[in-house]
């Protein structure tokens, strides 16, 4: 389990109290006896505050290659460790640029570095607030949110009473744990957690059932809600270093093996009528992204309207870098991606918003392909093994899917259809960021469905934007 005394005295101890507070996690207990869920944390350095913010800031939005990249990049620029406050304000802002980190990152970490060096943050005081007081003062930071302050209580400061209800995987964890047929809530997995305070960070990995013991979810005999989340402890960094010392590279955590939207790289490829409106709500939602297309001086404008959410890149280098790439653009030229990158486009999520219509002559539009067609299913067939396509972004129009987005009380909804459930999931958490409630029509055989014709589409049956209840009415 592990060789530090006081810390397997620890793990004893939580581990007994959590047996008696939760039957599920007690049954995970016994099935796992000498898990240590500490154990992903030994392969980080040891970093103060300051260290795991930049850490967490570095890798929101970015897939775990590229984050490993950019830290890997900083600690080079600074002498093979993570610089302190003062050491990050020494250094040019386009240094830090070419290192990787978004022209946001770099603000929001000048801003920290800034406060903390001249007094209005106290890495010392701070590190002894509760929680809830801690999370209120550095979040008042654009560019920090509670996700990201949450992830370095676990990291730097060792909150034994952590949660973190927004992380996909978590969330996936407690669904197979608890045997659910949906997905939890943020607050589902929340009332969940409150049965395991005052060790609410020790169940974060022992939720994941071992690989051989996936079960499969049911409607338990009882709504039980829940909802919580991620990462635990190392030991207490030199105050005045990031890192307490000069480290190596970043090892990769098992933990960081499921995909969700903060830890993917997403990418729009297309800055048309669809590609501009979903670069728009990605940005209003705080989505960062990568943002290509063909006139790239069309991309920099429309990046330049997007407070820093976009980053301007070439079509090459999005396909390279981007776990899941919109290809925001018509049947044909997609066809035309697919043939030019073929294999590149293995191991990624690629979201299709297409639909097959064109001019018929008469100032309307008709199908371009046979009636009983979806591109969706024609463009899934031609992509190389191992890439994941799923049908989402194009059921409404694009002045609808502008005007629709973020609606109150109740939001909209966007449609999608996936095969697989890992990257439905993904795109589902995508959707929400897009200012919409997600909901899915099934596999891939019904993307004909939220395609332009079809009757969940707005120029279908449907005919506008409809709510949850109407949605899942109509599918």
């Amino acid at each position: 389990m592990t060789g530090d005394p006081s810390r397997a005295a620890w793990l004893r101890q939580a581990c007994s109290y959590l047996r008696n507070a939760d039957p599920v996690l007690a049954r995970l207990i016994d099935e796992r006896p000498e898990f240590d869920p500490r154990a992903w944390m030994t392969q980080l350095p040891p970093m103060n505050l300051y260290g795991a913010l930049l850490f967490q800031v570095t890798g929101q939005q970015l897939s775990v290659a590229a984050t490993r990249r950019t830290l890997a990049r900083i600690e080079a620029l600074f002498g093979g460790h993570l610089p302190s406050p003062a050491e990050l304000l020494a250094v040019e802002p386009g240094q830090l640029r070419e290192a990787g980190l978004s022209w946001r990152k770099i603000a929001t970490l000048r801003d920290l570095a800034e406060r903390m060096s001249d007094g209005r943050l106290d890495p010392q005081v701070l590190s002894g607030l509760p929680d809830d007081e801690l999370i209120a003062q550095l979040t008042a930071i654009s560019g920090i949110g509670p996700w990201t302050v949450q992830g370095a209580l676990l990291i730097a400061l060792g909150r034994e009473d952590v949660v973190l209800p927004g992380d996909l995987a978590l969330r996936k964890a407690v669904q197979a744990a608890y045997q659910l047929d949906h997905l939890p809530t943020q607050q589902e997995v929340l009332a969940i957690a409150d049965n395991w305070r005052p060790y609410r960070s020790r169940p974060l990995a022992t939720c994941s059932p071992p690989p051989s013991r996936q079960p499969k979810p049911h409607q338990p005999p009882s709504t039980r809600a829940h909802d919580h989340e991620r990462r635990p402890h190392t030991s207490r960094p030199d105050p005045q270093s990031a890192s307490g010392a000069a480290r190596g590279r970043f090892p990769r955590p098992e933990r960081w093996t499921k995909v969700t939207t903060s830890d993917s790289m997403v990418a729009i490829v297309g800055t048309g009528n669809i590609g501009s409106t979903l670069a728009e709500n990605f940005a209003a939602g705080g989505q960062d992204f990568l943002l290509a297309g063909r006139n790239q001086e069309a991309a920099r404008k429309l990046a330049s309207t997007l407070g820093g959410h976009a980053e301007v890149v070439s079509v090459d280098e999005a396909v390279d870098r981007a776990d899941v790439l919109v290809f925001a653009v018509w049947l044909d030229p997609f066809k035309e991606l697919i043939a030019r990158y073929g294999e590149r486009l293995a191991g990624k999520v690629i979201i299709d918003p297409t639909n097959p219509v064109g001019p018929d002559g008469a100032g309307g539009y008709h199908k371009v392909i046979g009636e009983h067609e979806s591109s969706g299913q024609i463009l899934a067939g031609l992509l190389p093994p191992g890439a994941r396509l799923v049908k989402a972004f194009g059921t409404l129009s694009a002045p609808t899917l502008s005007a629709a987005a973020w609606r109150e009380p109740e939001r909209a909804v966007q449609f999608y259809a996936a095969d697989d459930d890992a990257a439905g999931d993904l795109v589902a958490e995508l959707i929400r960021a897009d200012g919409y409630e997600p909901v899915r029509v099934g596999g891939l055989d019904q993307s004909i469905r939220i395609e332009t014709f079809g009757d969940l589409h707005e120029y279908g049956t449907l005919g506008r934007p409809v709510n949850k209840s109407e949605a899942l009415a109509a599918v």
